[in-house]
């Protein structure tokens, strides 16, 4: 019994660190890419049909060269309620900062993020440990 025990923790920690450390670069990973620059015109809440129990707020924008877009960010990318219309906003490639009316902001998420990684990497640590010491 005692082999399955050990079994059940080197998998738990090799699979539960690794999926902590994809969740983590993925989110990160997605938010770093994002490359925008545009001012909100206005924002409609759009809700699925028929229970409207899954709402999307979609950003209407125009850029700086004229162009129309539909901006829908993830959850985890801006403030709640941080972008109303009217709003410049501007996030740079492969920088955890954007700009909303020329006030630089930190990604709310980041630390959060960091925080998953680490916790994913001391899995895998622990899993080469048992490992190691099973041998």
């Amino acid at each position: 019994m005692e082999i399955v025990y050990q079994f059940l923790l080197r998998n738990i920690l090799l699979i539960g660190g690794m999926i902590l450390i994809g969740i983590s670069c993925g989110i990160t990973g997605h938010f770093i890419w994002l490359k925008t620059d545009f001012t909100i015109t206005s924002v409609e809440l759009i809700c699925e049909q028929p229970l409207n129990n899954r709402c999307v707020s979609h950003y209407l924008g125009v850029t700086k060269e004229g162009l129309v877009i539909d901006f829908v960010p993830l959850a985890f990318e801006f403030y709640e309620g941080e972008l109303l219309a009217g709003s410049h906003v501007e996030k740079k490639r492969f920088l955890i900062t954007y700009t909303i009316n020329s006030n630089l902001k930190h990604w709310q998420y980041w630390p959060g993020q960091l925080i998953r990684f680490i916790g994913g990497m001391v899995c895998i640590f622990l899993w080469f440990r048992v490992r190691s010491n099973n041998k």
